[in-house]
């Protein structure tokens, strides 16, 4: 009697209850961690390692390497050089595999575990992939994900009939060389110098430096007065980007930065700390004056003066001196090397002269 009741009771509770849904599944924390990181302001990646495989039955091996050009990641979107809007694996699935046959979640998770990746997909969705703005020129078969400090490149289609193949690429965004604040040009006047000896002006804008006998001069940028597309698709800048990578500096819209004609770049880390970047790597300097005398003569800052005003459109990159008040002047294009003038060189020469305040321009006859 007591059971017949009990198993009766159970029979009408169940029969009031609501039939109970299927569990809501999770966002996909992956993918929204990536595109959360993706929104911070000036995001630079620079290559660390490559992954590739010798054969599609051969594990992958994560490589030491820094050869490609870096990732930027600004509000949102991801720059090469070329804008890209970031979008879904239902949305891309039919493009990607017009390049080639797509992988699997298992084939993912080999490479993000090679790469050193501390997660799994669940899913190819858990990746961010990209779409060009504007076109379809540079429309990549790849995902992302970024983790930490690191951001993960895959490639999404393989196709291993010619053997060996790279399957992915890791980036950091930690630099030896980055500056943390944006500084003004009032901030960094004055003279500057390495341990080695080397020494660097910087007056009214612009870095002067002896080299060859000659006064080499650049313009100082503050990249911060470009907007972001504008700075992150113009393929003179991803080219000195991709230059100062190499020597793990970091080089973004927070960045002040001058340069010269020879392929230095001065990138100024903070008011009393300067690199230079070239292909011998980084040299630091520190400023050691406020004084914008000394380095350069007066003479010489002089007739530069003189000469922009006379004919701004054809600015100087040098003066080498020959004889007293005589100069080489070396013709540019474009005093800013960081953004305009990555190519360098001079476009012409001239003779010039300095006599009681005048200045005589002719032909160059002793420039070399």
């Amino acid at each position: 009697m007591i059971m017949g009741l009990l198993l009766a009771s159970l029979f009408a509770l169940s029969a009031c209850q609501k039939p109970q849904s299927a569990p809501t599944p999770k966002s996909n924390h992956l993918r929204q961690s990536t595109l959360s990181v993706a929104q911070q302001a000036d995001q630079v990646w620079r290559q660390t390692q490559t992954v590739t495989q010798a054969a599609s039955d051969k594990p992958e091996r994560a490589t030491a390497a820094n050869t490609l050009g870096p990732w930027t990641t600004d509000r949102g979107r991801f720059y090469t050089s070329t804008a890209f809007d970031p979008t879904t694996f239902s949305a891309s699935r039919k493009r990607l595999s017009q390049t080639g046959p797509l992988i699997s979640v298992a084939q993912a998770n080999a490479t993000l575990k090679a790469m050193g990746a501390k997660v799994q997909l669940q899913s190819l969705a858990d990746l961010v992939y990209l779409k060009q703005r504007g076109g379809t020129t540079f429309d990549q078969p790849i995902g992302l994900l970024i983790r930490g400090q690191h951001l993960y490149l895959l490639q999404m289609t393989r196709d291993q009939t010619s053997g060996a193949i790279t399957t992915g690429a890791v980036y950091s965004r930690r630099f030896n060389y980055a500056s943390r604040q944006v500084l003004s040009l009032d901030a960094i006047t004055g003279t500057w110098a390495t341990t080695e000896g080397d020494q660097a002006l910087v007056r009214n804008g612009q870095i002067f430096t002896r080299q060859s006998q000659a006064y080499v001069r650049g313009n100082i940028q503050a990249l911060a007065a470009l907007p972001a597309k504008t700075l992150y698709t113009g393929m003179g800048f991803y080219l000195r980007q991709s230059q100062s990578v190499k020597a793990s500096a970091r080089l973004s819209r927070q960045s002040l930065i001058g340069g010269d004609l020879y392929d230095h770049l001065y990138l100024f880390l903070s008011a009393t700390k300067m690199v230079r970047l070239d292909r011998a790597g980084a040299t630091v300097f520190t400023r050691t004056s406020k004084a914008t005398s000394g380095l350069v003569p007066a003479q010489v800052l002089t007739v530069f003066d003189l000469l922009d005003q006379q004919d701004p459109d054809s600015p100087v990159a040098y003066l080498l001196p020959h004889g007293a008040n005589t100069w080489s002047a070396a013709l540019t294009s474009s005093l800013d090397y960081a953004t305009i003038n990555y190519s360098g060189g001079t476009t012409a020469a001239e003779s010039v002269s300095l006599t009681n305040g005048q200045l005589s321009i002719g032909h160059d006859q002793n420039h070399n």
